[in-house]
């Protein structure tokens, strides 16, 4: 592989607990310079989350630092910004270096060409859903029915064809979240 592989644990040989300073340089040696680099707090906990109300995002640390190269977001947490490790990455568009998992997934991965490599979950939205690899990589994917609505109105999960299925995101560890994500 010429880039980093993705996996539950890390990036390529970066593994989740890694300082900043060190992931983000063995990142930057493979995937050039980052294009953004921003910090937040969370300050607000909530049912074991730290939130931001204001922004309405949630995150696993009160502090975070978020870092992203052109495809591929790092993510660091701790107590405060100045004690933060790499705790999670986010892949949302097909990269200019070759990253995947180990079962060769990758952003625009086909389910048919992987079907024993991954699992896609019944329902999410109308024509979005969720699954993983079998390495445990978290996916979105995109394609066919994911559910409907009965004559009745009422919600029905739906599994699409491997054949409609497509790989749009992977992720691991813990990523800064939307609180009102809706589909």
């Amino acid at each position: 592989m010429l880039g980093p592989e993705l996996s539950v644990g890390g990036v390529g040989d970066i593994a989740f607990g890694a300082t900043p300073d060190v992931a983000i340089e063995v990142l930057s040696a493979a995937l050039g310079v980052p294009i953004s680099d921003l910090a937040a707090n969370f300050p607000t906990l909530i049912d074991g989350l730290s939130v931001d109300l204001e922004s309405e995002l949630g995150f696993a640390h009160p502090a975070a630092r978020t870092v992203c190269w052109t495809a591929l977001c790092a993510f660091f947490g701790g107590d405060v910004l100045s004690a933060m490790v790499f705790v999670g990455w986010d892949l949302s568009q097909t990269p200019a270096v070759p990253l995947a998992t180990v079962e060769g997934i990758t952003v625009g991965t086909r389910w048919i060409d992987v079907v024993a490599s991954m699992s896609i979950e019944p329902g999410g939205c109308p024509t979005s859903g969720f699954g993983s690899t079998l390495s445990g990589v978290e996916l979105r994917v995109v394609g066919g029915a994911f559910n409907r609505t009965d004559e009745d109105g009422e919600y029905v999960e739906l599994l699409p064809s491997p054949t409609e299925v497509t790989v749009v995101g992977l992720a691991a560890g813990s990523r800064i979240i939307d609180l009102e994500q809706g589909c």
